[in-house]
């Protein structure tokens, strides 16, 4: 049998496993990337955290009338789209005496600095509110935040959020009226300041899971 047989005989045999392990080297390199490319992206987005918040608000008419801070409780969810930004979504509860405010609020967040475990944080949003108890009314508000975050191991998080907002109702009725440092009835009392329709401030201390 002549040479040139021989050779493509051998070249025959020897090619695939030739390309075969070209190929297996391909796979391993790009299975070896696949995660130091992935995790760059997965580490410039913001954690999604649930959680609890609690805490007290006064409103201009109760700082007006020498009325203590009202107690508030909620809860949070925020899912984060980029590094810097986050959508948040609220739902809480201010009691009052004989009656509650029911707020549901959007907010877009947006982080600054580059610690991975103290996070500052400002808030901008809208939310829709109505009232329980001895009244019945509705309004809208819109709020903004500074917040403070410490990130822990284990996915904890631990925060202190400071706001200022307004809320404001076309409603008929005039709920937390206060005249003369008591709650207003009566159609004269609508001159007064609502509590319903006022300024706030609130000061919220924040727990939560990030995941």
């Amino acid at each position: 049998m002549s040479r040139a047989p021989l050779d493509r005989m051998r070249d025959s045999l020897t090619r695939p496993l030739v390309h075969g392990s070209r190929a297996a080297v391909v796979v391993a390199v790009v299975l070896a990337a696949g995660p130091a490319v992935a995790e760059p992206s997965a580490r410039n987005a913001q954690p999604s955290v649930f959680g609890a918040q609690a805490g007290v608000v006064h409103t201009e008419a109760e700082a007006m009338n020498d009325v203590e801070a009202s107690g508030t409780l909620g809860v949070f969810f925020r899912r984060g789209f980029s590094h810097r930004w986050a959508l948040q979504f609220d739902l809480g509860r201010v009691r009052h005496d004989g009656w509650s405010i029911v707020s549901s609020s959007a907010s877009v967040m947006h982080a600054f600095g580059s610690s991975r475990w103290l996070v500052p944080l400002v808030r901008g949003g809208v939310g829709f509110d109505f009232t329980t108890g001895m009244y019945d009314e509705s309004a809208v508000h819109a709020e903004a935040a500074a917040v403070l975050e410490l990130h822990l191991d284990g996915g904890f998080v631990l925060g202190g959020d400071l706001s200022i907002g307004a809320r404001n109702s076309d409603s008929a009725g005039c709920p937390g009226i206060y005249v003369d440092d008591q709650p207003g009835v009566g159609p004269d009392a609508c001159a007064g300041v609502s509590v319903f329709r006022s300024t706030y401030r609130a000061a919220k201390l924040t727990l939560g899971v990030a995941f």
